[in-house]
C-alpha cells in the first residue's frame, strides 16, 4: 500500500503472510505474526554425506507474547511456549529436498477464554501438535 502524499509517518509495520516463524501459532491459529513479541532461539546442523548430498538436524523453541493483553480472548501478556523439530535431506546435485517438522505448542493465558471475563462461554486451551512432510525438486 502506497503512503498518502505528506504522510512522513512510519507506524504502521504488517509482517507478509508467506513469513513463517513457527508451525503451530502464528501459521495455523493466528494465520500471521500480529499483536506479538516472540523470542526464537534455534540450532541447525548438517552432516554432509558427500556428492552434493546433505542430512539435516533442527531445532527450535519460539515464547511469544502480546503486545496489546486487552485484544486477545484471555486479556493475558502470554500467547505460548512452541517446540519445533525436524530432519531434512537435501541433493544440491539432482535438485531434491525434503524432510518431516514435528511441533508442540502450549498455549497459555492469552489464549484461553476464562470464565470471569466469557461467563458461562469461559473455555481453557489444550496443548496442540503438528506433523509436516514437505518435499520438492528445483529446476
Amino acid at each position: 500500500m502506497q503512503q498518502p502524499a505528506g504522510d512522513h509517518a512510519i507506524n504502521d509495520f504488517h509482517f507478509s503472510p508467506d513469513y513463517h516463524i513457527d508451525e503451530i501459532l502464528f501459521r495455523h491459529i493466528m494465520g500471521t505474526v500480529t499483536n506479538a513479541l516472540y523470542v526464537k532461539p534455534q540450532t541447525a546442523y548438517w552432516f554432509d554425506l558427500g556428492q552434493n548430498r546433505a542430512i539435516g538436524l533442527n531445532g527450535s523453541v519460539i515464547y511469544s507474547m502480546v503486545q496489546v493483553p486487552v485484544s486477545t480472548p484471555g486479556n493475558s501478556l502470554n500467547y505460548g511456549l512452541e517446540g519445533d523439530v525436524g530432519v531434512n535431506y537435501r541433493n544440491k546435485g539432482e535438485g531434491v529436498y525434503g524432510g518431516v517438522t514435528w511441533a508442540l505448542f502450549f498455549p497459555m493465558a492469552a489464549l484461553s477464554r476464562p470464565v470471569s471475563l466469557w461467563g458461562d462461554n469461559g473455555a481453557g486451551t489444550t496443548a496442540a501438535q503438528t506433523l509436516r512432510i514437505f518435499m520438492g525438486v528445483r529446476f
